[in-house]
């Protein structure tokens, strides 16, 4: 890992994150790999009720120019069939995003991607942070609503949903 850039300590640059799917073949003992999306990316968030079960859809931070992997200003809705790809960039905010997180739309029977994704949003020029919602069925239409806060808070990682209240 170097400081890239003289800024953040990473190695995107010489191993950026990516998607890959894996085959198994037990009966051959053998494991293929292929990579399943072209961008950089970290973090990814899928709806909390299906954590570790299998999945389709999965929300990324992420750069989507091949040529830059960092810093990440894209949200990503990745779909492991490859039908529902969908982007939302910050870049022309000249803006830097955090982890997103999946929140479900309240009810049953719900679809699996009928929720939104919450990102933190760092403006680097106003030096102002908000937090952005999308409705992540339709991501790359942009944010449905904005919470921009009094200050900046620091660039971070590791956000989570739950629908339980705790005291």
């Amino acid at each position: 890992m170097d400081f890239e850039q003289g800024m953040w300590l990473a190695n995107a640059r010489a191993a950026p994150g990516v998607v890959h799917n894996y085959t198994a073949d037990l009966k051959r003992g053998t494991l293929v790999r292929t990579k399943a999306d072209f961008c950089s990316c970290e973090f990814p968030s899928v709806h909390p009720e299906i954590a570790g079960k299998r999945w389709r859809y999965a929300y990324l931070m992420a750069s989507d120019s091949p040529q830059k992997p960092i810093p990440f200003q894209e949200i990503v809705k990745f779909d492991r069939e490859g039908l529902r790809r969908q982007v939302w960039s910050a870049r022309a905010e000249f803006s830097i995003l955090g982890e997103p997180v999946f929140v479900p739309r309240p009810g049953l029977n719900r679809e699996e991607d009928d929720g939104w994704v919450i990102t933190q949003l760092y403006d680097c020029k106003r030096h102002e942070t908000q937090f952005v919602v999308l409705d992540a069925r339709n991501l790359g239409h942009g944010p449905v609503a904005r919470a921009k806060l009094a200050h900046h808070t620091p660039y971070g990682f590791h956000g989570t949903f739950t629908p339980e209240v705790f005291y």
